[in-house]
């Protein structure tokens, strides 16, 4: 079974600036992760690295239903430390993407979103594919 997440605990706030001009609306997000260490027995005390990000991107309405995307997001992780100091030979990753999204609203409770991102540093993923199909729900 694979795991889910990275078993650590983790805060995760951040900032999201948007600023629309017809037809388009660009956007951009500054965020920070804490991630909590923890005794992990013999090992000693395991604090992952925390990391920084940020993005940029402008989105652009096509009509009334259908918007397209063009991004790119950037994150830095910090290195891990074990007991208070720094795994030898570990590093600062740079996980760096370029995103491409279309939007299409269905109808008024149902949106679907495509997006896919080229990883462009040596740390990310070379390529991502997302389908979402977010669903909204009126209960008053």
């Amino acid at each position: 079974e694979l795991p889910t997440g990275s078993g650590f605990a983790a805060i995760q706030p951040s900032l999201t600036a948007i600023y629309p001009t017809d037809p388009g609306v660009f956007y951009g997000n500054l965020g920070y992760v804490y991630n909590m260490g923890s005794n992990q027995g013999s090992v000693g005390k395991i604090d992952p690295g925390d990391s920084v990000s940020g993005s940029l991107g402008l989105s652009l309405a096509l009509n009334d239903r259908s918007s397209l995307s063009l991004g790119y997001s950037h994150s830095v992780v910090f290195k891990t430390t074990q007991d208070g100091t720094f795994i030898p030979n570990s590093r600062n990753l740079q996980v760096g993407a370029l995103n491409l999204g279309f939007a299409f609203k269905v109808n008024d409770w149902i949106n679907t979103n495509f997006s896919v991102n080229a990883g462009v540093t040596d740390d990310a993923p070379d390529s991502n594919v997302v389908f979402r199909v977010p669903l909204s729900f009126d209960f008053l």
